[in-house]
């Protein structure tokens, strides 16, 4: 607990991004686009995907920047579909 109250202030654009996923995907869920889903934790796993990839794309150039976005793309269409 003493670690999280010392750690620093998480950005405002990291909320903003946070919020922005959560809305859109509730939304979503709201219109039957997506199925049933923790919308925080979707944001999370998404927000954290599209970090990691730019931080993978700039230590590995050499990888296929198209064919790895498709890949987390098609990842993410699976895991929100509806069932």
């Amino acid at each position: 607990m003493e670690i999280a109250q010392n750690a620093p202030k998480t950005p405002d654009f990291v909320d903003e991004r946070f919020g922005l996923f959560t809305r859109h995907l509730r939304a979503g869920q709201e219109a039957g686009e997506f199925g049933a889903f923790n919308t925080d934790a979707m944001a999370v796993a998404i927000i954290g995907a599209i970090d990691a990839m730019v931080i993978g794309l700039v230590l590995h150039p050499d990888v296929d920047a198209t064919e790895f976005g498709h890949e987390l793309a098609d990842t993410f269409d699976r895991a929100t579909r509806p069932s």
